[in-house]
């Protein structure tokens, strides 16, 4: 188990020479993302992120066994996970979200973002652990602070800390209805070297297909809306 733990962490925190460069993407979701789109620089990253089923899923769920239960089932024991181009194409599942988009994110989020947020369904705990994950790989932290800005999460009152799943689906057809909404959209293309308000709405829409559009909400309005050193960012964003 040591072994196992001690290659998932080298791998989650740095994937060979695309190290510094994921460690510097926008919001969490796009670092993830970011590994999904570059898993064909070498074979360790195919086997990594381009099919679940290899050696690496057995071992993540030594490390969190209910990505390998249902709903995520990342083993695909129900056969019915989607391959990643699948999932790339269209992250909504045929009932809308599709909390099994999380098989192929990095590893590191699988006890941070998806345990708070969709085992444990604790908003306000999802807000703290992926504000301190972000300010640990600044700039980050900004480009999250850009996200929320964009979004006007600051001033969304409609989620609290007691949303579920079903309701923040409701919410997410509001917002990006069909045609070409969050139901239909696929992976989020990477942003360039400006982070837009396209770039912040393609994220928005992934979130409601992997089901944590209502954490994203929380995380906005308990971390950064709060917090003095983030305001330029929210005054730059207002100012366009």
């Amino acid at each position: 188990r040591a072994l196992v733990f001690s290659l998932l962490t080298v791998l989650s925190i740095c994937l060979a020479d695309d190290c510094e460069e994921w460690q510097h993407g926008a919001s969490f979701l796009q670092s993830g993302q970011y590994l999904q789109s570059h898993s064909s620089a070498s074979g360790l990253k195919r086997g990594f992120l381009g099919n679940p089923h290899e050696w690496w899923v057995p071992a993540a769920c030594v490390l969190a066994p209910f990505m390998c239960l249902e709903p995520f089932d990342c083993l695909n024991n129900t056969g019915q996970l989607k391959s990643r181009q699948e999932n790339e194409a269209q992250m909504a599942g045929p009932n809308g979200v599709n909390v099994a988009s999380w098989c192929y994110s990095d590893p590191s989020y699988y006890n941070t973002a998806v345990l708070q947020c969709l085992v444990k369904k604790d908003l306000l705990a999802y807000a703290q652990t992926m504000f301190e994950y972000s300010v640990a790989r600044h700039p980050l932290d900004e480009t999250d602070a850009t996200y929320c800005a964009y979004m006007g999460f600051c001033h969304n009152d409609q989620v609290t800390l007691n949303t579920t799943l079903d309701e923040a689906q409701v919410m997410c057809d509001e917002l990006f209805p069909v045609p070409n909404g969050w139901r239909s959209a696929g992976a989020p293309p990477l942003p360039g070297k400006e982070f837009t308000a396209a770039d912040a709405k393609n994220y928005a829409m992934a979130a409601c297909a992997m089901g944590n559009y209502q954490c994203d909400v929380i995380y906005c309005r308990e971390t950064y809306c709060k917090k003095e050193q983030y305001q330029h960012i929210f005054e730059e964003v207002a100012s366009k």
